[in-house]
């Protein structure tokens, strides 16, 4: 049988309850035999930090917008030794992750890691950051046509992601398709293209 102390000899005085602990010192392993035969042996527990790799935080960006700069992302206390990695091979380039572009990438959930190597037996540290990317959002003009009295003319447009208005006419959308009516013929109507993410307007202007 074996029993765990915190001194010596080892007693039932100073045997430990649970030999799973969570500080350093000496202690003390009691061995009994069916006969009542014993010996102890002396055992030093050390312990060592592990290392720290930081919080991680969430961002969600346009694709088509400028670089991030992943350090934004981390938050503190981190060790300042650590390397950025693109874990799950999305083909994201951080091997400057204060400039780490987006660019043709498609609309999805990006992870990237914080690692901080571990320079003793304690496991590496890994802290995810999650970068959220929009796709902008596409529209085309599909019909242009004129009253049978050629005083007006419309416009039907198909439009992702995007709220659309105009600065003359008459706006309808079903589904993807907008139409715009009652557009006075030698009016320009100028179509703005309100994003619903985090991308840039956009406008159209028809003579």
């Amino acid at each position: 049988m074996l029993t765990y102390h915190t001194g010596s000899p080892a007693t039932v005085l100073n045997q430990l309850s649970n030999p799973y602990i969570g500080y350093p010192g000496t202690f003390y392993i009691l061995a009994t035999n069916e006969y009542g035969c014993a010996d102890e042996a002396a055992i030093q527990v050390n312990l060592v930090a592990p290392p720290n790799s930081g919080f991680g935080k969430s961002i969600t960006i346009c694709s088509e917008g400028p670089a991030i700069n992943l350090w934004n992302l981390l938050d503190p206390p981190y060790d300042n030794n650590g390397y950025w990695s693109d874990e799950y091979g999305f083909g994201i380039n951080v091997s400057d992750p204060t400039n780490v572009s987006f660019a043709g990438q498609p609309g999805g959930t990006y992870t990237l890691f914080y690692v901080v190597s571990s320079d003793n037996i304690c496991d590496d540290a890994m802290t995810p950051v999650e970068i959220i990317v929009v796709d902008p959002g596409y529209y085309e003009v599909t019909d242009v046509t004129c009253t049978g009295d050629f005083s007006q003319y419309s416009v039907t447009l198909n439009v992702w992601d995007y709220n659309v208005t105009s600065n003359v006419g008459t706006i309808t959308r079903n589904g993807n398709t907008v139409t715009i009516s009652n557009i006075p013929i030698g009016s320009s109507v100028e179509i703005t293209f309100t994003s619903l993410g985090l991308c840039e307007n956009e406008t159209l202007t028809i003579d």
